[in-house]
């Protein structure tokens, strides 16, 4: 019987219609690291709720996210923006 490849928690495919993700598949999705994904959670930049002691990330949230990043609607100048990224 062959064995299905290992892979990482947070690179394992949701549920199509799971509706919170954690942080960790959060960051994934956007193609960031973990700790950038905690920073923009803390900046109030990527929403996310708690439920107990875990913290989810709704996945409207992502779409919410690129938007904002995608029109500028932060207006601030700083390593998350969209005027920043442009730079490179």
């Amino acid at each position: 019987m062959p064995r299905s490849p290992r892979t990482n928690r947070a690179t394992r495919t949701a549920d199509p219609v799971c509706l919170l993700l954690t942080v960790e598949q959060a960051a994934y999705r956007l193609g960031i690291g973990r700790s950038t994904a905690y920073q923009l959670i803390s900046t109030g930049q990527l929403t996310s709720i708690r439920i107990g002691n875990l913290r989810r990330v709704p996945v409207e949230a992502l779409a919410a996210f690129v938007d904002s990043m995608m029109n500028g609607a932060e207006g601030t100048e700083g390593p998350f923006s969209a005027t920043s990224a442009a730079r490179g």
